[in-house]
């Protein structure tokens, strides 16, 4: 199935104030939307490295048949299953005949379908990111402000500690 994020996640992984105090900029405002910049690549950044969705956020998944997994996706919670049959009906699942089981989705009872959809909800949630994670963030952000001039051979490598903070909490270790 095809997932596609359907909203906007809910939180935040790192806010801007405790972003500015790591960055030691805490005195002024005049970078607060280059922070706060950084602050959303450092939260992608940091997703992506780990293969794993950092705050709840509503997707979409589409396809031929329920063939869903849920890997990179903690926590699911399903808000609609629907199919349509072969007569070109649509028809939502009763929420009694689908469960995820062992990190997949299970609909018992449908037979017949030409295309599925499911709506569900992701993410580990805000207050929920480990501290390793919030702190690579930090460090992210940090870096990126502090080179955001370099040039030559491009930006300075990732800080050291960031790529081990995040290597043990990719989807697999979920």
């Amino acid at each position: 199935m095809l997932i596609e994020q359907a909203g906007e996640p809910v939180g935040e992984v790192l806010s801007r104030n405790d972003a500015k105090a790591h960055c030691r900029a805490s005195d002024f405002d005049d970078d607060d939307t280059l922070i706060e910049g950084y602050i959303l690549a450092a939260a992608e950044y940091v997703q992506d490295v780990c293969q794993t969705i950092l705050l709840r956020t509503p997707f979409k998944a589409t396809g031929p048949r329920f063939n869903l997994g849920f890997t990179g996706f903690p926590r699911p919670e399903l808000s609609s299953v629907s199919y349509v049959d072969d007569l070109g009906a649509t028809i939502t699942v009763d929420p009694s005949q689908y469960e995820i089981c062992k990190g997949r989705l299970v609909v018992h009872g449908v037979t017949s379908i030409t295309s599925a959809t499911v709506e569900f909800t992701a993410g580990i949630g805000a207050g929920n990111v480990p501290a390793k994670l919030v702190q690579a963030a930090r460090m992210m952000v940090a870096h990126w402000y502090a080179n955001r001039e370099a040039s030559g051979e491009g930006l300075a490598p990732v800080p050291l500690g960031v790529r081990d903070m995040v290597a043990l909490h990719r989807s697999f270790a979920f």
